[in-house]
Parts: structure tokens; sequence; C-alpha cells
């Protein structure tokens, strides 16, 4: 793993490291209706749940969630700093950035930079349905990824994939049966790989 440090000034004080060495705040500045230092949310617990904010709009996280089936639990086993990023009508939501599709959310360490689109609205089981949703999942992934935040941290001397590990989730309802759709998923992943070189996992959960 490459890593680059900037000396943090004045401004950058009360903004994370992971977020203030990948020149986030700069990058995305002008592609939402918040910047990037009023939307992040921090946390060094052992676990928290990561869910689709019906409510706010966007994605938001908690120690504890009422409704589990829905949440992506991002384990934190040494407790290390995680930084949420919500990201779909948060801090990417204009019309020039949002066209292609926008991942729901992020979460960042100083080593790793996991990419989450939830489907947990989805009922609909059929292997049709759950391809659809899949497919457009890894187009808003691929497109918040390659299209949105890599090229605008590129232009600031940032190659994120040199600081981070970069990974990408698909999440549905964890009480939908997709039993039926397992080898389509698998496919999905190597084609992913074999496009991208990152991986595409449909895990509801991950150590980070």
């Amino acid at each position: 793993m490459f890593y680059i440090d900037f000396m943090a000034t004045s401004s950058d004080s009360n903004i994370p490291q992971e977020v203030v060495r990948l020149r986030l705040c700069k990058s995305l500045q002008d592609c939402g209706k918040q910047e990037v230092e009023h939307c992040l949310k921090e946390s060094k617990a052992s676990a928290m749940a990561i869910y689709d904010d019906e409510c706010c709009g966007y994605t938001d996280w908690a120690v504890e969630f009422a409704d589990i089936s829905k949440s992506f639990i991002a384990r934190n086993p040494q407790c290390k700093n995680m930084v949420l990023l919500p990201l779909d009508n948060r801090i990417i939501s204009g019309p020039g950035v949002t066209q292609g599709g926008v991942a729901d959310c992020a979460v960042l360490t100083m080593t790793e930079m996991t990419f989450i689109e939830f489907k947990t609205n989805v009922v609909s089981n059929t292997e049709e349905n759950i391809d659809s949703k899949t497919e457009d999942g890894i187009r808003q992934l691929w497109h918040t990824y390659d299209g949105v935040i890599k090229p605008r941290c590129l232009a600031k001397g940032i190659e994120i994939q040199k600081c981070v590990d970069v990974d990408f989730f698909v999440m549905f309802n964890k009480e939908l049966d997709v039993t039926n759709t397992m080898a389509s998923r698998q496919n999905y992943q190597m084609e992913f790989m074999n496009d991208h070189g990152l991986p595409l996992y449909f895990e509801n959960e991950k150590d980070f």
C-alpha cells in the first residue's frame, strides 16, 4: 500500500485525516447540496449499522438500528476511525454529476474505501428483477467512483487506489430469498473484476 500524507491546514483541523489525505472536500465541493465536511460522520465503535434513511433521503448510521434486515453492518474490531460519506442526495446531488447514477454511501478508513448501494426496498425476488436491480446498482457504484470521485481526486493530484483499497457492495434485504440468483451473482463479480480490477460483493457486512 502506498500512502500519501499532507500537512493539515487550519481549515482542515476539524476534518478527519482519512478525508483530508484524499482531498475529498476540495475534489467534491461542487457536487452536491452540502459540502463534504458538513455531511460526514465519524465513529470508532466496534460495529455500526448503516442504512438508507427514507425520511432524510440519504444514508445514515447508528450503533443500533431497528430494522437489521435492511442494514449494512460495518464491523470495526480494532476500533479504528471510520468515516461515513452519505453520497446520493447529499454530497453528490448536482445535475452535472448524478447522470449515470450515484451510490448511496462510502465508508472510509486510512486503508480502505468501500462503496455501498442499497437495494433493500426490492421485494420481488425473481431472477429477472434481481438481475435488473443488481445491474442498476453496479452502474451506480461504478459511475460514482470512476465517473465522479476518482477523476476529481486525480485532478487534485490524488490517485485513490494508491492510497486506499477500494471495493464495492450491492446490498439487498437480508430477508429476501435470492438463492436462485447465486450463479448470476458470481458472474457479475467475475465480470466486474475482469473489467475494473476491483472486487464487488453482495454481502451485508464487512470487517474494516
